[in-house]
């Protein structure tokens, strides 16, 4: 699994080519397959948390997905952009922190 910020270029380029908003920055896109972004292959907030939790397939993160999956997606979605606004509040300012591995930086897309 590959992670990119939605306001880096390899973002931002994937967001245009398929006409996704490219200056909302409060959401998950999941791209299954990024060696094949050229093709509309993606998912959105918790549809795209439910596969991203199935991919690392670890015990916990496949109960997680089991469980988040339960919900409707209107209701698990509406949850998803209450707790991004109250994510600030709750934990403060994102900083920037090393990485506990060095290797991990492999991992993320500008």
């Amino acid at each position: 699994m590959h992670f990119a910020p939605l306001q880096g270029s390899a973002a931002q380029a994937y967001l245009h080519t398929h006409g996704l908003p490219t200056e909302e920055f409060d959401t998950l896109v999941y791209v299954p397959a990024w060696e094949r972004r050229d093709r509309p292959e993606y998912l959105v907030r918790t549809t795209g948390v439910i596969a991203a939790l199935r991919v690392i397939g670890t015990r916990s993160a496949l109960v997680l997905a089991g469980l988040v999956a339960l919900f409707p997606a209107v209701l698990r979605d509406t949850a998803y952009r209450v707790i991004g606004r109250w994510r600030y509040r709750v934990f403060g300012p994102w900083r920037p922190r090393p990485l506990p591995r060095v290797e991990w930086s492999a991992q993320f897309l500008d």
